[in-house]
């Protein structure tokens, strides 16, 4: 869980000042304060699901609510998610490097 909350407030840092230039301040601000009460909300969801299920991992909350095939398809989703962070700071880091 903190691994994602990790990756997720480091290219969202870095996508700050695009969102303002993009979208102007007005605009902007309204995009950063939307996207944090979703972020909030479904927190809470997360929360609350595995409070429910008494459970500590995503997988955990799949396989109680969906079953074994759900838990591994979370487990895949998961890692696909990590490796797409790890390839976006690469090309990010490869844009922002000197030739």
């Amino acid at each position: 869980m903190f691994g994602l909350v990790i990756l997720c407030l480091g290219s969202g840092t870095l996508t700050f000042p695009y969102i303002f230039y993009e979208n102007g301040l007005f605009f902007g601000v309204l995009l950063i304060v939307t996207g944090a009460v979703i972020s909030v909300y479904t927190g809470w969801l997360v929360v609350k699901c595995a409070e429910y299920c008494e459970a500590t991992r995503y997988e955990d909350i799949a396989l109680k609510l969906y079953g074994p095939k759900m838990s591994r398809f979370t487990s895949v989703m998961i890692l696909l998610t990590m490796l797409g962070f790890v390839i976006a700071y690469t090309v990010l880091l490869k844009s922002l490097l000197p030739q």
